[in-house]
């Protein structure tokens, strides 16, 4: 027996003008030498400098595919437009913006998740809406507020709404000055289209803007009025056929339905902790039933980089 590398990968990586780097893999193990024939491959392969910040997941040929990543964007709508510009102003959708395109990360739907119950949304750790995949949860929140008589309670509540905001409607703007209208665009395509009607916006569904306002019946005892502690993610989808090929899953409307407005009452000297709840349903318009929901050997790899002006030199 004896050393063999019976696959061979090499890489040149390139800015369009130069060449810039060459990477080598090896595919190896223990051969018998005795066979008749030895057969060794390789691939040859040219990737483009940085091209991790150019290249884009899908999360399907054409249609979605079944646990894929529903896929999300924004338009780019600078700060200080006036709402008659944003009425009249065509923007673009950042997902497809060259050059400074974000990170794959920023076009999903992110939403919190309970660890040692209590509620978590970090880039580590959270639930991620995936195309099909129906999803409930439940979680505590605790915030880092103090709480005392000497307090404003109006603020405190506001402020408590505020940080429940940045788990239920994580990244979620409105392009006005309420949840009416959002700024959040789903592709109805696995394999996103850069045009405008291939894209969805989230409708809003059932808001209600009423501000935050606290009541104190005694020293001991206050309430947050007018909360909102959960919310549900619907999407619609069927089957149809692109670009010729039948059978594809395409995401037809997506909604999100505000759930009620509650009262919380506390006492002074609790330890403060807010169950929210977030659901995700998905519905099938062509299922038979007229819309259902789905629940969701010895060889060694050795890598080699070399820079390609050192070979160059030899």
């Amino acid at each position: 027996y004896s050393w063999y590398c019976p696959e061979v990968k090499i890489r040149f990586v390139h800015n369009y003008t130069h060449l810039t780097a060459m990477e080598t893999r090896l595919l190896c193990g223990s051969i018998d030498l005795e066979q008749d024939t030895v057969w060794q491959r390789i691939s040859v392969e040219f990737k483009r400098k940085d091209e991790e910040k150019f290249s884009r997941k899908v999360s399907g040929n054409s249609g979605y595919l079944l646990g894929k990543p529903v896929l999300v964007t924004r338009l780019q709508i600078p700060e200080n437009d006036t709402a008659e510009e944003k009425r009249s102003k065509k923007y673009m959708l950042s997902y497809f913006t060259n050059g400074t395109r974000d990170p794959d990360e920023t076009f999903r739907l992110k939403l919190p998740k309970s660890r040692r119950n209590h509620c978590v949304l970090d880039d580590q750790f959270h639930h991620q809406v995936l195309f099909g995949e129906s999803l409930w949860t439940k979680c505590n929140y605790s915030p880092q507020l103090n709480v005392s008589i000497e307090s404003n309670l109006t603020l405190f509540c506001q402020q408590l709404q505020t940080n429940i905001n940045d788990l239920l409607l994580h990244n979620l703007t409105p392009t006005s000055s309420d949840y009416n209208s959002l700024n959040l665009y789903l592709s109805k395509y696995g394999n996103p289209v850069n045009r405008s009607s291939d894209w969805i916006q989230l409708n809003s569904q059932n808001y209600i803007n009423e501000p935050v306002t606290a009541s104190s019946a005694n020293s001991q005892l206050f309430s947050c009025n007018n909360m909102l502690l959960n919310v549900k993610y619907q999407f619609y989808h069927g089957k149809a056929t692109v670009r010729h090929v039948p059978h594809q899953s395409v995401l037809q409307e997506a909604e999100l339905v505000f759930g009620p407005r509650v009262n919380l009452q506390f006492t002074m000297d609790e330890e403060i902790r807010v169950p929210i709840y977030v659901q995700v349903q998905f519905f099938d318009l062509t299922a038979a039933s007229g819309g259902s929901w789905i629940w969701g050997s010895g060889l060694h790899l050795m890598v080699f980089v070399v820079n390609l002006m050192v070979i160059l030199l030899m």
